[in-house]
């Protein structure tokens, strides 16, 4: 939420998240990419319009349209501290 601009129109917001849920599917090999934070509080219409920027990116690409990008993602619960999770499975992962 922080990271975007508070004058950024929902399709360009749309637009980097579905180019990071891309990113993290075809470098990573994710099965899921889970989307969390202050964005997603109003969930369905932050899950359509995320869809829809999906959509049109897999329109553009057979190979992207093969991934199911838009199925791959989930959203996580509200209340779940994301940043404060990933920080502890990193630390635990680097023996610290």
């Amino acid at each position: 939420g922080r990271a975007v601009a508070a004058d950024a129109s929902p399709e360009d917001v749309f637009a980097a998240v579905a180019w990071a849920v891309q990113l993290c599917v075809m470098t990573l090999d994710v099965d899921v990419v889970v989307v969390g934070g202050g964005m997603t509080s109003s969930e369905e219409p932050f899950l359509l319009g995320l869809n829809e920027a999906l959509a049109k990116n897999e329109a553009t690409s057979p190979m992207l349209a093969a991934t199911g990008l838009a199925h791959r993602v989930r959203l996580a619960p509200l209340d779940l501290p994301l940043g404060s999770l990933g920080a502890v499975l990193a630390a635990r992962d680097r023996g610290s």
